[in-house]
């Protein structure tokens, strides 16, 4: 077995597309990394504050965010598939869980957002 630290894996989390973060789950990163399953979990938790699994949820929402405020969607339902969520009501209640505000809310208000920054820049 290697050793590896939990920044390794934050590393390797982050250098994923949404296509290959969608398919990732704890176990699978245990088994890429060739380590003690117990241990890696533990130090994860130790050194990130926030357990593997909802770490990777976290990133999968920070991207959905991310896709919505730069308007890259066109459902709900495609954008929570593409990340790996099972439908688009689990994305909607682990993005209201992360931001306190619903998919839909957050991007009428980048939507609102946009359009002044466009409005008041014309001018």
């Amino acid at each position: 077995m290697h050793h590896y630290s939990p920044a390794d894996i934050v590393t390797y989390i982050l250098s994923r597309d949404d296509q290959e973060l969608s398919k990732l789950t704890s176990e699978r990163i245990v088994g890429l990394f060739d380590c003690d399953p117990p241990v890696l979990l533990d130090q994860f938790e130790a050194y990130q504050h926030i357990s593997l699994a909802d770490y990777l949820s976290r990133e999968r929402v920070y991207r959905a965010a991310n896709q919505l405020r730069k308007h890259k969607v066109r459902s709900l339902q495609k954008l929570s598939g593409s990340l790996g969520f099972k439908d688009s009501n689990a994305f909607s209640l682990e993005f209201k869980r992360i931001f306190c505000i619903e998919p839909e809310r957050y991007f009428y208000l980048m939507e609102v957002k946009r359009f002044r920054h466009q409005f008041f820049n014309c001018q």
